[in-house]
């Protein structure tokens, strides 16, 4: 992520129990060696033709809707949309453990921790989602004219709203 996206993403209102830039990091090193294996397992043994590409399809389109909801949320600024895209990386986590389970009871319980982080982040995103449009108004120069900047309720945060 860019410098940017990031000191945007700071500046957002966030509830008070959002984890530290530091904690999100640390959970994503081990996510990310979970995902990775359970993941690729289940490629590999549709590759083989051990499990019906049906399985392997949740997991296809979750690779494919978290890196969109990366996209919206730190490329587009687009909380709206971001908060539909991470129910939908949700939805495909309990998706693929459904799918899965039914063939490997192991890579479906690997998925218990990227269930249970992706529940935070959404609730996270769609909490931050609503705080905006809650909080936000247009910043006016002195001829009346909107910026496109927005400024929270009490000045301390300027936004950029797609």
């Amino acid at each position: 992520m860019s410098p940017a996206s990031m000191e945007w993403y700071h500046a957002l209102a966030k509830p008070s129990w959002t984890p530290a830039p530091a904690t999100i990091g640390l959970i994503w090193q081990i996510l990310y060696p979970l995902i990775v294996a359970s993941f690729g397992f289940v490629f590999v043994q549709d590759s083989r033709r051990k499990l019906p590409w049906l399985v392997a399809l949740p997991f296809a389109i979750n690779l494919v809707a978290n890196r969109i909801f990366t996209t919206i949320l730190f490329g587009l600024r687009n909380l709206l949309l971001a908060s539909a895209g991470i129910l939908v990386v949700w939805g495909t986590i309990v998706w693929c453990v459904v799918a899965v389970g039914r063939h490997n009871r192991g890579v479906a319980v690997a998925q218990a921790p990227y269930f249970v982080w992706v529940s935070s982040a959404t609730v996270l995103q769609v909490d931050r989602h609503g705080n905006e449009l809650v909080t936000l108004e247009p910043v006016r120069h002195k001829f009346g004219e909107g910026t496109g900047q927005f400024r929270h309720d009490h000045g301390e945060r300027h936004r950029r709203l797609l």
